[in-house]
């Protein structure tokens, strides 16, 4: 039989990888797949107390929110030789899921999975050792999502982002930046910034959502300047609520890479975990660097093969 292992954070989304647990375990048997359970609660770093015993998995999948999903990523990243992975969205917000086309239920999610494709997934670098899903940015709301208390994430949902976002946002305050991308140098005073694969960002959805793939070597850089007055604030707000882009204060570029220079250290969230404070942040996009099974309906651009890992051998 193939060789499974669930990496379960059961803390994310209101505890319900937890309780998930047996319906994923029990889907996959039906398929033909004896599952290991790794509980990160117990061991943080899951990948760590597998040890070289990861290589003797078909498939790894991760049951948590978009974080966790980070945190293999960037154990897999430092893997000779890593196994297939797979993410099943159990977390408040679920930003990349959005963007992978899963649905609301796991069973469904489950099903999902094993009729999708397996494909390279584009990862994003991050200063040279760490490594991003779907984004990584700076500036307003950015601290929202590892500064918001679990409690107050299971309690209030997606809600608690909202009101902890509004909290912190940065009236009368920017960031100046210099910002080298492939095509362009953009220099100014920013209360926002991002490196992006994702079709959503914090549940809003990408004003080129339809152009976003996950395997053709482009992220977007989002750039939202400081407005300068109360009411150039108000119409930026608005623009924002009404998903409206073409404010003059919203700045879209597609990037391989990203260089942005800092006058002092500006903090980052990559994918919704703190990825440390910088005065230079060198982001580069690392195409298909990692295989992954996806819902069908994911965007993808290239190669891809609907059998499973152990289907292949």
């Amino acid at each position: 039989m193939k060789k499974l292992c669930l990496l379960v954070n059961p803390s994310s989304g209101k505890g319900l990888a937890q309780r998930e647990v047996y319906t994923v375990v029990e889907r996959f048997y039906t398929q033909g797949w004896i599952t290991t359970v790794v509980p990160l609660a117990v061991e943080p770093d899951g990948m760590q107390m597998l040890g070289e015993r990861i290589q003797d998995f078909d498939m790894v999948i991760c049951c948590g929110g978009d974080g966790t999903l980070n945190h293999a990523v960037n154990d897999f990243m430092g893997l000779p030789h890593p196994p297939v992975l797979g993410y099943l969205p159990m977390g408040t917000t679920n930003d990349f899921a959005n963007t992978l086309r899963y649905s609301s239920g796991t069973a469904v999610n489950c099903q999902l999975l094993h009729k999708g494709r397996t494909a390279g997934l584009d990862v994003g670098r991050f200063c040279g050792d760490k490594y991003f899903c779907y984004i990584a940015a700076f500036g307003a709301f950015t601290e929202v999502s590892y500064s918001t208390p679990q409690l107050m994430k299971n309690s209030l949902g997606h809600a608690a982002y909202v009101l902890e976002g509004i909290r912190h946002l940065p009236i009368n305050t920017s960031i100046h930046a210099r910002v080298i991308t492939d095509s362009e140098t953009v220099e100014g005073d920013f209360i926002y910034g991002s490196l992006s694969n994702s079709t959503s960002i914090g549940g809003f959805p990408s004003p080129i959502g339809d152009q976003v793939m996950l395997d053709d070597g482009l992220f977007e850089m989002l750039l939202i300047s400081a407005p300068k007055n109360l009411a150039d604030l108000n119409g930026l707000v608005a623009s924002l609520a009404q998903h409206d882009f073409s404010n003059p204060y919203i700045r879209l570029i597609r990037t391989t890479r990203a260089q942005l220079e800092f006058e002092e250290a500006v903090s980052f969230t990559l994918d919704g975990e703190f990825g440390g404070a910088v005065r230079t942040a060198q982001l580069e996009v690392m195409p298909r660097a990692i295989q992954m099974r996806l819902p069908a309906q994911a965007p993808l651009s290239g190669p891809q093969t609907p059998a499973l890992p152990a289907e292949t051998k």
